[in-house]
């Protein structure tokens, strides 16, 4: 459900949202009770800040929930995996030893990102979830480009979390995403 604050920036980390939305960002989260981050699949830069950002403008009350990056899998549709001009070529791409690095590259990632915000998270107050098990529990080991979740994979992997996302209501919900989804009609 997309709400008045949402914020995205395709291929975007936590430095490039600040730096596009950073004001923006402050003022949104001030009256927010529910607060979603999807957020670390292009890295770590600068996680911790917006997390502190966020920490110091919302509501103490305020449920706020960081989903950080779903694990990279083998590309099943070469066109797909071209249409997002990824590299390495789409050979490359589907070769074992690659896809078992950038997977270790992400789950990197994620380490960086948990250890980031729970330096300034004193009190606990951001629910951090790592979809690295869930995926591996679930043996999801394909998407269509092999980077971004597929919907049907996304929607099964959200509705495993729902309990800790429900908004109060749409005026109550800000999220942030570099694409958990890989939906263009968001």
């Amino acid at each position: 459900v997309k709400s008045k604050n949402f914020f995205q920036k395709d291929g975007a980390n936590a430095r490039d949202l600040r730096k596009a939305f950073g004001y923006q960002i402050n003022e949104a989260v001030q009256n927010t009770n529910n607060i979603i981050v999807a957020l670390g699949g292009n890295g770590y830069d600068y996680a911790s800040y917006l997390a502190k950002d966020i920490l110091t403008n919302a509501p103490e009350s305020a449920n706020i929930t960081w989903i950080m990056a779903p694990p990279n899998n083998t590309p099943t549709n070469e066109s797909a995996y071209k249409a997002k001009k990824l590299s390495p070529s789409f050979q490359e791409a589907v070769n074992v030893s690659f896809i078992e690095n950038k997977r270790k590259m992400r789950e990197s990632y994620n380490d960086k990102i948990y250890a980031g915000i729970k330096a300034i998270d004193k009190y606990d107050r951001i629910n951090i979830i790592d979809p690295f098990p869930w995926f591996e529990a679930n043996n999801i080991t394909e998407s269509e480009d092999g980077v971004h979740v597929d919907d049907e994979v996304g929607s099964r992997f959200i509705s495993s979390i729902s309990s800790s996302l429900t908004p109060i209501s749409n005026d109550d919900l800000l999220a942030f995403k570099d694409n958990l989804l890989d939906d263009e009609s968001d």
